[in-house]
């Protein structure tokens, strides 16, 4: 595929993603920009506040927030609507990426077109990993990047190129995790996948995850030194808290959600050796930047309400599968016929991802099937550990483009199914993977 459809793929997402920006804030922007904010945005800014008055990231929060996000925040000079701008670039260059990885991952051209056009106008792609206050566009970019560097490391004949591509991923790697600490472990994944199915690059993937290591160990390291507390971030132990544990105890106890907080506050104040008297629901907000005690307090918390209600946890699984994926527990309203369509499309998208992979599995089309279901699979498992009450795609945003992927193959392959039904003659064998 020629250069020039990839700048036209990043071309045409940028003009719609800069047609929505404008026909939501105005033009010239009103200056209001709540509306691209679910709340998150305000921490990272403190962040860029912080470098710009200090030049390090000895502020609690980073503990919470790595300090990719602020760091851009800091760069476009502190201003909401530069990095709205700079997001509707992140999430337009998705489309370039996407198209190329298809193809790496033996997609057609054809196909790979496809995607590129259909990720243009995804809601999803367009809403969390573009026109918005969120860090998902600038991780989302670098992990689509990560995943074509490992590609073309694998694939290519020269080791110097090979080492080079996957250092380069390495460090796209340590990005994305220092944006949103989510894909802090998918240099041990896609280690023993890249160990697993290419022996002969054994030298190259030790490389890699030795790279990976060390980068992101250097962020553990600062946040034990400045902070004492040697680890990444906190927020996996708070989100699982209170994005999970409390959605489990709530289902189990059938209390409102607010008196859970309180108890579930109540006795992590306990096991810390703390009185329990005057803690109410909003003692969460100040663990958010958990000292050791704290998070060590939050996980073992977490840990006995899952056992205490293996049921409820159960049951919360598939509420919290639909919910990350933007698939709500109820039908949207009639009087909201765009939630509608977004809601029909979701499950489209992860019907059509199932059926992508069974017709991939059946075709031994090996590289197209487990490169899919390491980042899909990851991502989907990671996010359920930690949360079932989220209620948007924007967990998952980074996965849409393989989800899209694996929906045209899989539209492809009915297709050529259909066709050999139509005409017997028809020649057997995929058509859609190379």
């Amino acid at each position: 595929m020629n250069g020039r459809r990839y700048i036209i793929g990043f071309v045409l997402a940028a003009i719609i993603r800069l047609g929505w920006l404008f026909s939501h804030a105005g033009f010239p922007p009103e200056g209001n920009y709540g509306r691209f904010d679910q709340g998150d945005y305000r921490l990272y800014e403190i962040g860029a506040e912080h470098i710009a008055a200090q030049g390090d990231f000895n502020n609690s929060l980073f503990l919470v927030r790595p300090p990719g996000f602020p760091l851009l925040i800091y760069a476009v000079g502190i201003s909401q609507f530069a990095v709205l701008i700079a997001n509707c670039f992140f999430g337009a260059g998705l489309v370039p990426l996407s198209m190329k990885i298809a193809l790496e991952l033996g997609l057609r051209r054809r196909l790979a077109l496809w995607v590129g056009l259909i990720l243009c106008l995804d809601p999803t792609a367009v809403i969390h990993s573009s026109v918005s206050l969120y860090a998902e566009p600038m991780t989302n970019a670098a992990i689509l990047i990560f995943i074509l560097c490992l590609l073309l490391g694998v694939k290519s004949a020269e080791r110097r190129n090979r080492y080079s591509w996957l250092i380069a991923a390495a460090i796209f790697l340590a990005i994305s995790a220092l944006t949103r600490p989510t894909t802090q472990w998918l240099w041990v994944i896609f280690g023993g996948l890249l160990w697993w199915q290419h022996p002969r690059l054994r030298r190259s993937v030790i490389a890699f995850t030795l790279t990976s290591s060390i980068l992101l160990s250097g962020w553990v390291i600062h946040n034990g030194f400045v902070h004492r507390h040697y680890i990444f971030s906190t927020l996996g132990a708070y989100t699982m808290l209170y994005y999970r544990a409390a959605s489990v105890e709530r289902l189990a106890t059938n209390q409102p959600i607010l008196d859970v907080f309180a108890a579930i506050n109540q006795r992590v104040a306990m096991r810390m050796g703390d009185s329990p008297e005057g803690i109410g629901e909003e003692q969460r907000h100040h663990w958010l930047a958990a000292t050791p005690e704290v998070h060590a307090a939050m996980v073992a918390e977490s840990l006995s309400i899952f056992l205490k209600y293996p049921i409820a946890y159960l049951l919360t699984v598939p509420v919290g599968f639909l919910r990350i994926f933007g698939i709500f527990s109820t039908f949207p309203l009639l009087s909201q016929p765009w939630l509608s369509l977004a809601w029909l499309w979701n499950i489209c998208l992860v019907l059509g991802w199932c059926a992508g992979m069974i017709f991939a599995k059946r075709a031994q089309q090996k590289p197209f099937f487990w490169w899919q279901i390491t980042i899909v699979g990851y991502t989907t498992v990671v996010t359920l550990i930690v949360s079932s009450a989220s209620n948007s795609a924007r967990m998952t945003s980074s996965i849409t483009p393989f989800l899209i992927m694996a929906l045209v193959y899989a539209l492809d392959e009915l297709g050529r199914l259909r066709k050999m039904r139509q005409s017997p003659a028809h020649s057997a064998g995929s058509i859609s993977l190379q």
